[in-house]
């Protein structure tokens, strides 16, 4: 049988369809990682501002400026996501403690609600990396928050952040005192919408997120349980 040039090829409909679908997931997991991104700004924000009217004596100038760097990170992040799935902050070299610091500033709110204790051991040097600042803050922030949610019914509410520089890499470890996480759920927290926190709480996207932007910085998110207990995260990024 001719076919009229003009005639397409069969399933080429289905093939458009198939294609149209993914377009639409990888964008619906786009969405929500902004918006999960853009909580953890709002919600550090929100406790500021909730802590100086329990206070009832306004905010002090270091609180003010506080405020304003969370502002301006919700500025940063919207201005980066310019297209479907297009980030525009540019790769330069840093030390992993100044995202670090901004990643504790950001999750101090929930660290108090909790009534969490941070422990930091940091390890000799800078640990210089290449990477997207704004990126590895998230990271950090993501990580953050995890342990504090996994810690608030345990005994002893401890944190503990470690930052290594072992031959040609710089590891950032995040250790929390909280119960573990459940054998069922834990080789799949790495995949979207997956939670250990229950229906009710958390998104599912944060690990997975945070996976795919070490990822991008050419290094590896991975998760352990420690034989003393509770949880190790592990970020590992080529030091620079």
């Amino acid at each position: 049988m001719t076919r009229h040039p003009s005639t397409p090829p069969p399933h080429a409909s289905e093939g458009r369809g198939l294609e149209q679908v993914a377009s639409l997931a990888e964008l619906g997991v786009m969405t929500a990682a902004l918006v999960h991104e853009m909580r953890s700004s709002l919600f550090a924000a929100k406790g500021m501002v909730e802590i100086a009217a329990v206070r009832g004596a306004g905010m002090t100038p270091e609180g003010l400026v506080q405020l304003h760097a969370h502002l301006r990170d919700l500025d940063d992040l919207m201005t980066s996501y310019t297209g479907f799935g297009r980030v525009e902050e540019e790769v330069v070299r840093f030390a992993v403690r100044e995202p670090l610091e901004r990643a504790l500033a950001l999750a101090d709110p929930r660290r108090r609600v909790v009534g969490a204790t941070v422990d930091r051991v940091d390890g000799d040097g800078e640990g210089w990396v290449l990477a997207r600042p704004a990126a590895i803050r998230q990271v950090l922030v993501n990580l953050l928050h995890n342990a504090f949610d996994a810690v608030e019914s345990a005994p002893e509410r401890r944190v503990r952040i470690a930052t290594e520089h072992p031959a040609g890499l710089v590891r950032l470890v995040v250790h929390d005192s909280g119960p573990g996480i459940p054998e069922s759920v834990r080789a799949r927290l790495f995949e979207p919408f997956v939670s250990s926190k229950g229906p009710s709480r958390g998104t599912g996207l944060g690990l997975f997120i945070s996976r795919r932007l070490a990822e991008e910085a050419g290094g590896t998110l991975d998760l352990h349980v420690a034989s003393e207990g509770g949880t190790r995260v592990v970020l590992e990024l080529p030091a620079a």
